[in-house]
């Protein structure tokens, strides 16, 4: 998944609309499960309907335009203000083999929840998400180096260390049971029994890969 951003030259009037607008927006509710993880996770309607009034009582309409080039899904979310000054967020997704209009929309649906909440800083506690792209994952194996005398050897995770590692997929929306499900089916190792520089990869990679698993679990 990547991401950038792109804002006006003058931006004032808009960022004092969105600081009130932040003042008065709430969480959005939890208001559908994830069946296969008996989880649950707040839809994009729900992301909608804690964001969006509250922006347009500050003068602020939300603009999310998609886009699809080739095996790729973007979304373009623009937060535009009556003064004319705007931000915008683009992101994107790989599709993988599947290519059907249902794996497209999926893809715009998650991207749509993600961006949104992701640019409001809206609080969803354990949203575990539950659509998005489908590919599947090829894993590369790589032959481990001994350490040498001038390069110690990654020291082994601590309760602590999985701990963090959990909060941070929770803060990327994302349910750690369900990740580990996803990494096992992958024929991966449990996440405690990795070193901290695996554990540190197995984040970055999940992160980067956070729309399949999702499109996984939906399909599971």
């Amino acid at each position: 998944m990547f991401d950038f951003f792109s804002v006006t030259d003058d931006r004032k009037d808009l960022a004092a609309a969105l600081v009130r607008a932040q003042t008065n927006m709430g969480a959005a509710v939890k208001d559908s499960k994830n069946p296969h993880f008996r989880s649950s996770y707040a839809s994009l309607a729900a992301v909608i309907h804690a964001v969006v009034p509250v922006l347009n009582e500050q003068g602020i309409a939300v603009l999310q335009m998609p886009h699809h080039d080739e095996q790729v899904v973007q979304l373009t979310t623009v937060l535009l203000h009556t003064s004319g000054q705007m931000v915008s967020s683009t992101v994107g997704t790989p599709l993988g083999k599947r290519q059907d209009a249902q794996a497209v929309g999926s893809a715009i649906t998650y991207l749509r929840r993600y961006s949104l909440q992701s640019i409001m800083g809206l609080p969803v506690e354990d949203d575990d998400g539950n659509a998005a792209s489908h590919r599947p994952v090829t894993h590369r194996t790589s032959t481990p180096q001994r350490p040498t005398s001038s390069t110690p050897a990654p020291k082994p995770v601590s309760a602590e260390d999985i701990e963090a590692y959990h909060r941070q997929l929770k803060g990327a929306g994302l349910d750690p049971k369900m990740v580990a499900a996803f990494m096992a089916d992958h024929g991966k190792p449990e996440a405690s029994k990795a070193n901290s520089e695996q554990l540190h990869n197995r984040l970055q990679w999940v992160r980067r890969h956070a729309a399949t698993i999702l499109q996984w679990a939906e399909q599971a």
